[in-house]
């Protein structure tokens, strides 16, 4: 399944970017310069909302982690909404569920 990304801009602070499919070394820099378009304008706020994730693998981790870092260096913060079990598995199996925040969703991930 192709990936497909929804791009939300909240206020003047905050991006979502909605990504449905699969998330791999073929649909990565889809993703990826998604994310670069969106920390542009410096937003204190980038959320992405995997509700519609069904697969990640190491690149799309890999992503994640860079944009975390891209975030915390301008003084902002990356958080991942509705990420599915398939998904969380990988991500805690990993050990990134300490590193990365992790939110129920997007009202959560803005609200604290």
């Amino acid at each position: 399944m192709p990936l497909k990304i929804r791009r939300d801009n909240l206020a003047t602070h905050a991006v979502v970017l909605s990504v449905v499919g699969e998330l791999d070394l073929v649909s990565h820099d889809e993703l990826d310069d998604a994310v670069d378009a969106a920390v542009r304008n410096d937003p204190t706020d980038l959320v992405l909302d995997l509700t519609g994730l069904t697969f990640c693998d190491s690149t799309g981790l890999g992503l994640f982690v860079r944009s975390h870092r891209r975030m915390t260096d301008c003084g902002g913060r990356l958080s991942l909404v509705g990420v599915q079990p398939q998904v969380l598995k990988v991500i805690k199996l990993t050990g990134l569920d300490a590193a990365l925040r992790i939110c129920p969703d997007v009202t959560v991930a803005l609200a604290g």
